[in-house]
């Protein structure tokens, strides 16, 4: 009887521990919502549409923002936070996780991920939802000279289209490119309704559509919801355009091959 006795109140103490933790925590991102004052943040890709930051959707950017502050400010790995779910981890070097929320319309979810990667002091992160809001499958290395990693994902879109990704980045000097201008300038490729899959040793990254829904090159590559800051690069529109069109609508599929460091140069 004193055994299980002994059991419950170990019990109770590790449950009213991790209540504790999980309290502080909430506590910690509340306070650091509430002592910001609301703002457009122009770095996040410039999107067309402003966030209505006394509202609830805007409340959930505002909540990541202040998780990618905590682990920027207090060395905290993102898994201690409860409300991101894991995507994918690369040898315990580069984490993505998110924050997904349902929502009403079409798109039926938001997605936003936040990738963490580990420094000499530490670990750092950066908001990948600044560009791209979707969920990451895969994370690849590229090019060991230039510290540059592929990752593909997806999400959905609007409508009839399901949003598929094929994102490259650099952690070069301890700090993150989100910019890396992989394909004829522009960091990511997002088409709708087909996969993209990688092959290391070959080093060809492919994209197949999965059914006859083409979209039209010349206008899905300047939408504001597929490249966001990147949709009035007439120049990098028109070398991917160049790149990929043929095959695209011939084939429904084409293929890069990484070289020189770069997918498109």
């Amino acid at each position: 009887m004193r055994s299980v006795l002994t059991f419950l109140f170990i019990l109770f103490i590790v449950s009213v521990s991790c209540s504790s933790n999980l309290e502080k925590e909430q506590q910690e991102i509340s306070s650091i919502v509430a002592n910001r004052k609301p703002q457009k943040n122009s770095s996040d890709a410039d999107r067309e549409y402003d966030l209505v930051f006394d509202q609830p959707l805007g409340m959930l950017y505002e909540k990541v923002d202040s998780i990618v502050e905590i682990i920027n400010t207090q060395d905290k790995d993102i898994s201690e936070f409860a409300d991101m779910k894991k995507n994918v981890e690369r040898e315990n070097k580069i984490k993505i996780y998110s924050l997904d929320q349902p929502i009403d319309g079409t798109r039926s979810i938001l997605v936003l991920p936040v990738i963490q990667w580990k420094t000499e002091s530490g670990v750092q992160a950066a908001k990948l939802y600044a560009y791209t809001e979707t969920s990451y499958r895969h994370i690849y290395p590229l090019s060991a000279s230039e510290n540059t990693y592929l990752l593909i994902g997806d999400t959905k879109g609007d409508g009839s289209c399901h949003f598929n990704y094929a994102y490259v980045i650099q952690i070069k000097n301890e700090a993150l490119n989100l910019e890396y201008p992989a394909f004829g300038g522009r960091p990511y490729l997002n088409f709708c309704n087909g996969e993209f899959e990688y092959d290391e040793d070959q080093k060809i990254l492919k994209y197949t559509l999965n059914d006859r829904f083409f979209e039209n090159l010349d206008e899905s590559l300047y939408l504001n919801d597929h490249y966001g800051k990147f949709k009035n690069d007439q120049e990098s529109g028109k070398k991917i355009y160049d790149k990929i069109a043929d095959d695209y609508y011939e084939k429904c599929e084409f293929e890069l091959i990484f070289e020189e460091d770069f997918f498109i140069k």
